[in-house]
């Protein structure tokens, strides 16, 4: 699973280093710790928030190694998976990583006649990428589930879509969810897989032997109090221009 070869590619950058702080917002959730390095995830508002312990779940992190809460990437609840998934974010950065040129289209290349999947509705991206191609179909299974939107195709055709693409963008969400494994499976003939956002676990490693071609996600730039303050009055990752570098990755 790639989420364990997350973990391990992670491990050495958690090696020493403990939470001192964690918070669970409406959008994302923070993290930061003991070497300052600031992560962020993304937050299953809906899945998490009937958890009635979360300010338990926060507290109990601040002082725990690193790499014992991240390890919670692989069998925590929705509460657990976020913790764990801030975390990894925020070791992440001490990686060499490329930047991204913030195009939002992440250097790919599309031909007159690709069949371009987006699974995870990313309107900043889609804004870029839907003039440049004629056949792209939208899978989002949250979305769909909540009244959908005009441009979405519907989740019972996903498995075909998937199958018959040229280029594929997955959400880095997937790995939250643990549907990323599945999705990869369904993917036949793709020539390019590109794992985005801002969640998305930026670890080159862990996509070894993988049929992902890119990830482009986020790094907190440093630790800045400003950031943790737009995090737990609502924002989201739009909000958060200043604080993020993007990044983007080829593997």
């Amino acid at each position: 699973m790639i989420i364990e070869k997350i973990y391990q590619a992670a491990l050495p950058y958690l090696e020493g280093k403990t939470v001192v702080d964690f918070r669970y917002g409406v959008n994302l959730a923070y993290c930061r710790l003991s070497d300052d390095s600031v992560g962020i995830a993304h937050m299953f508002t809906e899945e998490v928030m009937h958890t009635h312990n979360l300010y338990a779940l926060a507290c109990d992190a601040i002082g725990k190694e690193a790499k014992t809460l991240a390890l919670k990437i692989l069998d925590g609840s929705m509460a657990e998976r976020t913790i764990a998934s801030a975390v990894l974010n925020a070791v992440s950065g001490l990686q060499p990583l490329s930047d991204d040129d913030g195009s939002n289209t992440f250097g790919l290349s599309f031909k007159p006649d690709d069949r371009v999947v987006m699974i995870g509705r990313i309107p900043p991206v889609l804004k870029k990428i839907k003039p440049e191609v004629q056949h792209l179909n939208i899978y989002d299974m949250g979305l769909e589930a909540h009244g959908g939107s005009p441009d979405l195709s519907p989740m019972a055709e996903q498995k075909e879509g998937m199958k018959n693409a040229d280029v594929i963008l997955i959400t880095g969400t997937s790995v939250l969810n643990q549907t990323i494994d599945g999705l990869l499976a369904m993917a036949e003939k793709s020539r390019e897989i590109i794992i985005v956002g801002p969640t998305t676990p930026m670890f080159p490693a862990a996509y070894d032997g993988t049929p992902v071609t890119r990830i482009a996600g986020s790094v907190c730039k440093k630790y800045d109090p400003e950031l943790l303050t737009a995090i737990t009055r609502g924002g989201s990752v739009i909000h958060l221009g200043k604080f993020l570098q993007k990044k983007c990755h080829l593997l």
